[in-house]
């Protein structure tokens, strides 16, 4: 499911680093688009994988291939790409790893809204998730609290191709 040029991309990609210098080393992460992938060594030559999360639940589980992480780039690139602009919007990629603002029914909810801020810290992704069928609780801090982006990721799997919609924009 994943098309040949993505996957050449990618290798292009790391040599490139490595041309450049970067030594990639085991245990270490790295990151393409949303997805923080790790680094581990196989066997006695020094040879490295790339793991990426599974997306089944919290907290990450790591697993051997990077399928996932390329069908996510893609599409999230797509669905940018997808909206015409005379700004020309460029994916803007968080990282898994930061929050989100979330109403308490965002599992169920079938109407939401996706609102990006420009983050207020590192590792805030500036997303807010609204649930539109909940009108008067809107306006309710207490209906909403802060997930990571992974979490929603798991739990809202639709959701994941607009991560990178820059701010300033709904969805």
């Amino acid at each position: 499911a994943v098309p040949v040029e993505d996957i050449a991309w990618l290798l292009q990609f790391l040599g490139q680093r490595v041309a450049q210098g970067v030594r990639f080393r085991s245990g270490e992460s790295l990151q393409i688009g949303w997805m923080l992938t790790m680094l581990q060594e196989e066997g006695p030559g020094g040879v490295l994988r790339v793991l990426e999360p599974d997306m089944q639940a919290v907290p990450v589980h790591f697993v051997d291939a990077v399928d996932a992480t390329l069908v996510h780039l893609r599409s999230q690139q797509d669905t940018v790409r997808s909206v015409s602009s005379p700004q020309g919007w460029e994916p803007d990629f968080p990282s898994l790893r930061q929050s989100v603002v979330v109403h308490q029914d965002y599992r169920e909810a079938h109407r939401v809204l996706l609102t990006r801020s420009a983050p207020a810290d590192a590792m805030d992704s500036g997303w807010w998730l609204t649930d539109l069928e909940d009108e008067a609780g809107a306006q309710e801090p207490a209906r909403f609290a802060k997930t990571s982006l992974y979490q929603l990721g798991v739990d809202r799997p639709d959701l994941v191709k607009f991560f990178v919609v820059p701010a300033g924009l709904q969805v």
